[in-house]
């Protein structure tokens, strides 16, 4: 019933939309600060008003664009443009990623305690299977590349090995990208924080959007799990 979405609308007041725009940008603020940190440890020094600025182009690609890693895709074009290392530049986006897939973890109990009383259809069976998948994948990619790396000696006058060639070593420079990362522990650390303080600004904004404009009863943690699912 648009009606009376248009409806709800009106009656929110406006210092609360102010307000949860405001935390909103805040939490986008803690974003580049992230991406900042992990680019710094990468050694592409660009600054913190320069990766707002990417974090906020990359916010609305994402959001406008037919994927979620369309924003990604302009980030790592725009930062490689400046003369920086593709790989290392992407291989940092991924981490950027990981931190936030990391993140969810600690939101998932949420869905697990109040998913019933929500009546939200969880099956814990869904993300075993997807985590065995995953493993799966990772050895069996690892297996393969192995497998390749036999074949190329013998046929590395082939065109069709070519491909090979160039993917061996995009991702031999983003392995050892991700170890400079493990040897940095602390960073990592940080950047976990900063995504989990983005996370929890960004369904706080949420939230207060909900409960006290629209006026929804609906708690913060039960916003956050519904939040999760989506």
């Amino acid at each position: 019933d648009w009606e009376e979405v248009f409806y709800a609308l009106r009656t929110v007041p406006v210092g609360i939309i102010i307000f949860g725009g405001a935390a909103l940008a805040v939490g986008q603020l803690i974003a580049a600060l992230r991406l900042n940190i992990l680019l710094n440890s990468q050694e592409i020094r660009i600054g913190y008003l320069r990766a707002l600025r990417l974090n906020l182009i990359g916010l609305f690609a994402s959001n406008y664009l037919p994927s979620t890693v369309g924003g990604d895709a302009l980030k790592l074009a725009m930062i490689a443009r400046e003369g920086h290392s593709k790989t290392t530049t992407l291989a940092t986006l991924a981490a950027d990623r990981l931190t936030s897939m990391i993140t969810m973890l600690f939101f998932l109990p949420f869905i697990f305690l109040l998913g019933r009383e929500l009546q939200l259809d969880v099956n814990v069976g869904i993300f075993l299977v997807a985590a065995i998948g995953l493993g799966i994948l990772i050895v069996g990619s690892v297996l393969l590349l192995g497998r390749l790396n036999e074949t190329i000696q013998v046929h590395n006058e082939h065109l069709v090995f070519r491909w090979y060639v160039i993917l061996k070593d995009i991702l031999s420079r983003m392995i050892l990208a991700f170890k400079l990362w493990i040897e940095q522990p602390a960073v990592l650390g940080v950047a976990v924080l900063l995504s989990l303080a983005t996370f929890l600004v960004g369904y706080f904004s949420g939230w207060v959007l909900i409960s006290q404009g629209a006026g929804a009863d609906i708690k913060f943690v039960e916003w956050i799990a519904v939040s999760v699912v989506m």
